[in-house]
């Protein structure tokens, strides 16, 4: 088996692809429009320190 057969075999394995999985979910989880209004509303906040 060649090095190349073996690292198509472990990124098409079940670990890989449920950590790719939860790399998905998070990053639409911080991407929701949710958050980007509380880290919009903390940055207002935040701005009216600063003057």
């Amino acid at each position: 088996m060649s090095l190349l057969d073996k690292v198509k075999e472990f990124a098409e394995s079940e670990e890989v692809q449920k950590g790719i999985q939860r790399v998905k979910e998070n990053t639409e989880e911080i991407l929701s429009e949710e958050n980007i209004n509380k880290c919009v509303d903390r940055a207002k906040e935040a701005s009216t320190y600063c003057f």
